[in-house]
């Protein structure tokens, strides 16, 4: 999956879905492993969670448990 550095999970309904650190590019990225490995990642990416690690940082302080 290139040069990312794995920073935790989220639980979902559906399974784990993985919070990776994109060291090339700055961005936190999601992914959902769960499903298979059906794809090659570097073409078929599965979202960008947060555009830099600030964002990253606001989105989880303003969740609520």
């Amino acid at each position: 999956m290139g040069k990312r550095a794995l920073i935790g999970t989220i639980g979902a309904s559906v399974g784990d879905i993985l919070l990776l650190f994109n060291n090339d590019s700055g961005v936190i990225e999601w992914n959902d492993p769960g499903y298979g490995h059906f794809e090659v990642y570097e073409e078929n990416p599965y979202g960008i969670f947060a555009e830099d690690i600030n964002e990253f940082y606001l989105k989880l302080s303003n969740t609520k448990i």
